[in-house]
């Protein structure tokens, strides 16, 4: 299957680190309500654009199956402000893709006292923060799936066999509301994705390797993030850009929930105005990040932003790191590929260096099997001198 997981899998493998006493997988959130013989509330905002079709023309010309979407922007008001607690959501199709039905279970990705907090003033933000699903496509246990519903948009990603499915609203002029669902395998981006994390050379023991449920971290990580002012920028605003970070939060936090590791954000920062983080690679912004903040509201930090590329953590120790500059990232994220979102990519850099500060390295390092070989030569090398 090639999920969402397995991008990350390309360049990390992750060890049991939190078990949780309650199910947060997917799969299994969908079981335990329907073996309570709950209802799941149809919907469906979506009737499909065929007309619109040829008007992505980014994607128009290549090989990427996808689909334009009318959405109901009546229908999402009431799914956002209700916010049913078990949905099965419509996604019709008429050209290249499948139609499906999406087995949806609301979850809670926030703390009890989460804010958004503005850079500007130092005060909480009102804003709306949607309603959060996790769930599965129906018949396809193996598929994982996660959406967030606001009020004039939908964020969602769907890992099945054939690749990721990306949905979301069309951006820029000459598009009033309309989402695209595509299958982004055969999307090429414009750049590899580089990761800055330095390999520390200190490999994994066998027992390092083998789940031990006495060395739970805990019941859940908070993770505390930082918006940087060009992300505010080109969202339009505090609510567009909160929208979207717990809308790539929820997949984030979907992606750990399916190893059964429960994840919760703590507090967004959204620099409003000019922020003190500069850089042109990630190394430098990460640096910028650490000087720039002590102590935060969480276990693990993020920092989001447009600028330099690809992401950097500031090593594999960040549970309870007594210095907290040890326990933060950064990640370079995609606004869209011209028009059409691409959520996958900015999921995957994100989940990847998080992964870092929760101790996984790469699989091409030579730290692993408990004889300092490597998994796999995925980058084309070898972190170390082992052979590829």
């Amino acid at each position: 299957m090639k999920t969402l997981f397995t991008l990350l899998l390309s360049a990390l493998c992750f060890i049991g680190m939190a078990q949780e006493t309650h199910t947060v997988k997917p799969l299994h959130l969908v079981e335990t309500y329907r073996a309570q013989k709950a209802t799941f509330q149809s919907v469906s905002p979506f009737s499909v654009a065929t007309q619109k079709k040829n008007l992505v023309t980014e994607l128009s010309q290549t090989a990427v199956d996808y689909e334009v979407f009318n959405v109901s922007k009546a229908t999402l008001k009431q799914i956002a402000k209700s916010a049913p607690e078990a949905i099965t959501l419509s996604v019709p199709a008429e050209t290249s893709m499948e139609a499906l039905e999406l087995d949806l279970v609301k979850v809670d990705i926030f703390t009890s006292d989460f804010q958004v907090t503005l850079a500007s003033t130092g005060l909480a933000a009102d804003v709306e923060l949607g309603a959060h699903y996790r769930g599965v496509v129906k018949g396809q246990p193996n598929s994982v799936v996660a959406v967030s519903v606001f009020a004039d948009e939908i964020m969602g990603l769907v890992a099945v066999d054939g690749g990721n499915l990306v949905l979301g609203r069309l951006q820029g002029a000459g598009w009033n509301g309309e989402h695209i669902f595509y299958n982004d395998k055969d999307l090429v981006f414009d750049e590899a994705f580089e990761c800055g994390t330095p390999e520390d050379g200190i490999g994994y023991k066998r027992k390092d390797l083998e789940f031990d449920e006495t060395r739970s971290t805990g019941d859940c990580i908070r993770l505390y993030i930082e918006v940087d002012n060009d992300i505010h920028n080109q969202k339009g605003g505090v609510a567009n850009t909160t929208n979207y970070i717990t809308g790539l939060m929820n997949e984030v936090i979907t992606l750990y929930a399916n190893e059964n590791i429960n994840s919760v954000v703590s507090e967004i920062k959204v620099w409003d105005t000019a922020s003190p983080y500069s850089g042109s690679t990630s190394s430098a912004m990460l640096s910028s990040f650490q000087a720039n903040t002590g102590a935060f509201n969480g276990d693990l930090a993020e920092l989001f932003s447009y600028k330099a590329s690809g992401g950097i953590a500031a090593g594999f120790a960040g549970i309870c790191n007594s210095n907290p500059d040890n326990s933060k990232c950064f990640s370079s994220i995609d606004a869209s590929y011209a028009i059409v979102p691409t959520y996958s990519w900015s999921v995957m850099v994100a989940t990847h260096e998080l992964g870092h500060l929760w101790g996984s390295r790469h699989t091409h390092a030579c730290v692993w099997n408990g004889n300092n070989t490597a998994i796999d030569g995925c980058s084309g090398s070898t972190e170390g001198t082992c052979p590829l």
